[in-house]
């Protein structure tokens, strides 16, 4: 069944079979992105790897992205400094709310750390 929804033409498949059957035969027609304006003003006119289209520059993209970014040593290490930034705001946060009671409750007394 062919829906329109707004400008874009949707395809409607109700059988599993007939739906693997169209992804494997048809799999580039189904992989791109829709392009509008909002999304190329705020992603740079679509030229990062969420909103490209698909083709050789999607696959170096994410390659890079995947060889780059995503090893298990770079995770790692986002993982520790996301860890320490993490536990420093939470650290703040505890102390403003410390000071903020102790202020409160008795002014005569001030907790120092």
């Amino acid at each position: 069944m062919l829906l329109r929804l707004g400008q874009v033409a949707t395809i409607i498949v109700s059988p599993a079979d007939m739906v693997r059957e169209i992804i494997k035969n048809h799999d580039i027609a189904f992989s791109n992105r829709p392009k509008t304006t909002v999304i190329g003003f705020l992603f740079t006119w679509s030229k990062d790897m969420a909103f490209t289209s698909y083709g050789m520059y999607w696959r170096q993209t994410r390659k890079i992205c995947v060889v780059e970014l995503l090893s298990l040593k770079r995770v790692q290490e986002f993982h520790y400094h996301s860890t320490r930034q993490c536990l420093g705001v939470l650290l703040a946060s505890v102390k403003m709310v410390l000071e903020y009671v102790a202020f409160v409750v008795e002014p005569q007394t001030y907790i120092t750390y």
